[in-house]
């Protein structure tokens, strides 16, 4: 078998596709486990040196609190999961206003299909598209287990789901920016 030269490791690895992060995570990348070999790869082909650093330890120092990970590998149909339903409603004015109600909960979606889900209640987030036209979480409400089973149907392509999955992590943040005072 023939071994490749390092420059041609370099040019192979350079032609390859454009590696894409599906989110950032935590200051992590987020990939699909093909993009994240690409990354990989290219880091070894480039030789590129890494300062390793202090790992911290668990209470007791018997073994490490966290890899020195750059990049999280998933499956973006996992990632992405999710079901929704479509309402449109008309205000005073006589506006129409569409709003999806969307649910990401991995475990009451596995269990949609058996006709009962392990809680009561789900959390759907309200979406909704604001007057510049950007998509919006304007809340959450809870769902009961008949309407998620028979009315969430539907399951938004990962590209449009990345878009609300946008939009939620915006109103985390500001949640998390919100500080009470008593």
């Amino acid at each position: 078998m023939k071994k490749l030269g390092v420059e041609k490791m370099k040019e192979i690895i350079e032609q390859s596709e454009e590696v894409t992060a599906i989110a950032t995570v935590a200051g992590m990348d987020v990939m699909t486990f093909q993009d994240a070999q690409k990354a990989n790869r290219a880091e070894l082909a480039f030789g590129k040196e890494e300062d390793l650093g202090e790992r911290r330890t668990v209470a007791g120092g018997l073994s490490y609190a966290s890899s020195n990970a750059k990049r999280l590998a998933i499956d973006p149909d996992m990632y992405f999961i999710n079901r929704y339903k479509r309402v449109e409603e008309t205000n005073e004015k006589g506006e129409k206003t569409v709003k999806y109600y969307v649910v990401t909960d991995y475990r009451a979606i596995q269990e949609q299909a058996s006709g009962a889900i392990y809680t009561p209640n789900v959390v759907a987030y309200v979406v909704e598209r604001n007057n510049s036209r950007h998509l919006v979480v304007t809340g959450q409400e809870l769902i009961s287990e008949r309407e998620f089973v028979n009315d969430f149907g539907k399951k938004l392509k990962n590209e449009d789901m990345a878009r609300i999955a946008k939009a939620m992590g915006t109103i985390a943040k500001a949640l998390e920016s919100d500080a009470l005072a008593f």
